[in-house]
């Protein structure tokens, strides 16, 4: 748990050298003749969470109360969470007390961001730049910051780390929160068709009706992949529109939760037979998402679908060409298949 004190005030920290630096190129490009593209990537408030002299203790550590996953004992997850936590964070939180006071420093470390963002903000006001541009504001990833039993940082497929806000201004659109599912990949499409310039279509979508209209639907299903922090480990996680989250992890179980009655992901329903179609029909979307994946093989056959269209040569690929979907070892001649 690295956090404490940055030693000095905030005009010496690096967010507000960033805002200094992005508020002088933003004069300089409203001085030019043709449009522009500019961004800043603060790393507050990622830890080391040091807190500047102006905002140390700001956050009053009595209004907080511990996380309601704090008590997770991590039994439905794959077994490397549990490791890590233990393992590599040794020094995670652990009691309710401790708890509090990291998410004490990372509310400080918030408040320090939230006041440099105000400053280029109130630059773009006064400036009169902000009636002829579209400000986006979002993150890379989340923080755990002590959910789940005393989990730190990223690389887990959790809602701390995985939700980020996402933030599209400009005087023209309606005020309002969206409550539909949207990628991160999504941003810049549906940025370029708000502005009105045309672009070569890939896999990401254009989101702008869901933007200009708080009634338009998002997408019905979101994929999301993970492929390793310090070490090789793929993930690929589903969450559908209904609000339902499936993570799938090679070599460990799968998970299931329910978002709407359980959104601090403790109770994995992936075993219990009241939820199977769900699961079912989460694996059946997790195998269409991943058509181009090079996870597809164990997408696909951990899940019982044989007809992969990989491309990937093993040993069942001999009969792909003659076997009628839907396809199943016990269809080989002259082998038997015994599994549950």
């Amino acid at each position: 748990m690295a956090a404490g004190r940055w030693g000095g005030p905030q005009a010496s920290t690096p967010c507000h050298y960033l805002t200094d630096q992005i508020i002088d190129m933003l004069q300089d490009l409203k001085g030019g003749s043709g449009p522009f593209f500019a961004m800043v990537q603060y790393w507050d408030p990622h830890g080391p969470h040091l807190i500047s002299d102006d905002f140390h203790g700001v956050t009053d550590r009595t209004k907080i109360n511990p996380w309601s996953n704090f008590s997770d004992d991590l039994s439905g997850k794959p077994r490397r969470v549990k490791r890590e936590r233990d393992d590599f964070y040794r020094n995670h939180p652990s009691t309710e007390e401790e708890l509090v006071a990291y998410i004490g420093y990372y509310c400080d470390h918030v408040a320090m961001l939230d006041y440099e963002i105000g400053r280029l903000l109130d630059y773009v006001d006064h400036s009169g730049l902000a009636e002829e541009t579209l400000v986006v504001f979002t993150s890379d990833h989340g923080d755990i910051t002590g959910a789940h039993g005393g989990l730190i940082d990223k690389g887990l497929p959790y809602g701390e780390a995985m939700r980020v806000p996402l933030v599209f201004s400009h005087p023209s659109l309606q005020s309002g929160k969206r409550d539909g599912l949207a990628l991160n990949m999504d941003i810049l499409p549906t940025a370029l068709s708000l502005l009105g310039v045309s672009y070569a279509p890939r896999q990401a979508e254009d989101r702008s009706a869901q933007v200009l209209e708080t009634s338009q639907q998002g997408r019905d299903y979101l994929l999301a992949e993970y492929h390793g922090l310090r070490f090789l480990y793929s993930q690929r996680i589903i969450v559908s529109r209904d609000n339902f989250k499936y993570i799938f992890s090679p070599g460990d179980m799968d998970e299931l939760y329910d978002l709407d009655c359980d959104p601090g992901e403790m109770h994995n329903l992936a075993a219990e037979a009241g939820y199977a179609d769900v699961l079912s029909r989460m694996r059946s979307v997790l195998i269409d998402e991943t058509y181009q994946d090079p996870l597809r093989d164990c997408v696909a056959k951990f899940n019982g679908e044989w007809r992969t269209h990989s491309s990937q040569f093993d040993v069942t690929s001999a009969y792909l060409a003659v076997a009628a979907p839907p396809w199943r070892a016990t269809d080989l001649p002259g082998l038997s298949w015994r599994g549950t």
